[in-house]
């Protein structure tokens, strides 16, 4: 199944989930994995040499304690950028479900939308990871996001 893409800041953003080889939406420039390499993200990155810039930012949602909010909030930044810059970007994670909604709705709500539009949007993209991300997990990337500020992201972009 192709995943929905729509354009946002220049460029086009879609989610899903695990690439499968040779599954990469057309024109994608960059793919970001949010798995661990436990769970195949190597193979990913290997499959995607050459083809694609690819981001790894594994986390996991049982341990979001060990997420460093710096650099959650950088690693939002740079996606912002290639946004910017036309970059059509897929981000994914195992089921496309809770990392890649929590990640895509910090993307878009650093982007400008706010919390209602920001969940509309992820709706558009993927349902299932609306659904997934519960109210507890928006506020865990509501209050990253913020920490990321206070420790040091400057907000200001760097190219």
């Amino acid at each position: 199944m192709v995943p929905r893409c729509l354009h946002i800041g220049g460029g086009r953003l879609s989610v899903g989930p695990k690439l499968k080889p040779g599954c990469l939406p057309d024109s994608v420039g960059v793919v970001v994995t949010l798995i661990q390499d436990s769970e195949g993200a190597a193979a990913i990155g290997r499959a995607l040499e050459g083809v694609v810039v690819w981001k790894h930012l594994p986390f996991s949602t049982r341990k979001l304690r060990d997420v460093l909010p710096v650099e959650f909030t950088y690693a939002l930044e740079q996606l912002m950028i290639d946004l910017w810059n036309g970059s059509h970007v897929h981000v994914h994670c195992l089921e496309g479900l809770h990392r890649t909604g929590i990640f895509t709705y910090g993307l878009l709500r650093m982007m400008g939308c706010d919390q209602f539009d920001a969940m509309d949007v992820l709706s558009m993209l993927r349902p299932e990871s609306a659904r997934a991300l519960t109210t507890p997990l928006r506020e865990w990337t509501e209050t990253t996001i913020r920490k990321g500020f206070r420790q040091g992201w400057s907000g200001r972009l760097k190219n």
